[in-house]
């Protein structure tokens, strides 16, 4: 495995787009092989030597994939050739097949230049911005930030509020002028879903998040300090939040038919 995982990390950590390209392939075809042995921990708590042995290389930063997926970012922001959406996309997928198979990578988002770098994806104001890969990378910071007040704290200081809720007042009409009106208003439907699943993880009560080991010594904040994060660039945010407790509260009700 260790040798797998070399060559794998070798391939996305190559300033060749080609390799890059590659070495996401070989990495999907990794964690699909570790597929059953997830699977099978799910559903009995039981961990294959497989799986046992990926979590401990994880640990080993020679080894760590999420760290060479970073690069991997890095890298393709900066080529001077044409890369084609898919390459993020495809990262952006195995990087939160990794995050649920080993949380502890979360940690590594705990350093504000990591949190940085997948912010400026979505940051309109960043030459890295990715519009058209919205619902993609909030994706991945949901699977970034889940059940980690950490994680939550630096993404408010990197300006995360205020860069994810662009992409719910982006209004679907402006972007359409001088494109195709009919996919790129669905296209905007689906971040403007996206991004409503990212607020209801987020704008959350975080006390039982705070009693987690991983969050020990973590600041907690209020849903109305939260709210106050949005409230420069989103007035309606009080309103927002009232609608996202009325949903919650009918997605918690008994079933009475």
């Amino acid at each position: 495995m260790q040798t797998e995982l070399c060559a794998i990390l070798e391939q996305i950590n190559s300033v060749d787009v080609d390799r890059i390209w590659k070495g996401l392939n070989s990495l999907e075809a990794f964690l699909e092989s570790l597929s059953p042995a997830v699977r099978k921990y799910h559903r009995s708590g039981i961990v294959t030597n497989k799986l046992a042995s990926f979590r401990a290389l994880q640990e080993n930063f020679q080894y760590n994939v999420a760290s060479g997926l970073l690069k991997t970012y890095s890298l393709l922001a900066s080529s001077s050739q044409t890369i084609n959406d898919i390459y993020f996309a495809k990262a952006n997928f195995l990087f939160s097949g990794l995050l649920l198979i080993h949380p502890e990578s979360r940690l590594l988002f705990g350093n504000e230049q990591n949190m940085a770098l997948i912010l400026s994806f979505l940051d309109p104001e960043s030459g890295s911005c990715k519009e058209n890969l919205g619902v993609s990378f909030v994706s991945l910071l949901i699977h970034i930030l889940i059940k980690n007040v950490r994680n939550m704290r630096l993404f408010e200081k990197n300006n995360g509020c205020q860069i994810l809720i662009h992409h719910l007042n982006v209004n679907p009409v402006e972007v359409s002028r001088n494109q195709d009106g009919g996919s790129v208003t669905k296209d905007q439907s689906t971040l403007h879903f996206k991004v409503i699943e990212f607020l209801i993880l987020y704008l959350s009560d975080e006390s039982e998040l705070l009693a987690l080991p991983n969050n020990a010594g973590v600041h907690g904040v209020s849903v109305r300090e939260k709210a106050d994060l949005f409230r420069p660039k989103f007035s309606g945010i009080d309103d927002l939040i009232e609608s996202l407790n009325d949903l919650n509260s009918l997605r918690s009700a008994p079933y009475l038919g």
